[in-house]
């Protein structure tokens, strides 16, 4: 999946005050792919949307990261605010 399109339907989501049971309906993938992760705008509610996917698949399955950046540039542009 599109980093992109996730974060578009966790924003979405979250704005229904709906947030856990679209996280929970993923849940059903055994590995999920976020591709592209470099392509997130990273503004506060982005990121934000993103971090709490990353915390609930860390407990229900495995993940996958794409990104078109270096690796310590992808994570140092999560990590500073």
């Amino acid at each position: 999946m599109p980093a992109t399109a996730l974060v578009k339907h966790l924003q979405q989501a979250k704005k229904d005050l709906d947030l856990m049971t679209a996280m929970t309906k993923l849940d059903k993938y055994r590995v999920l792919i976020i591709d592209d992760i470099g392509y997130v705008k990273k503004t506060d509610s982005e990121t934000q949307a993103l971090f709490e996917f990353i915390a609930h698949r860390y407990e229900s399955g495995s993940l996958i990261i794409t990104s078109n950046q270096p690796s310590a540039n992808g994570i140092k542009s999560f990590l500073t605010p």
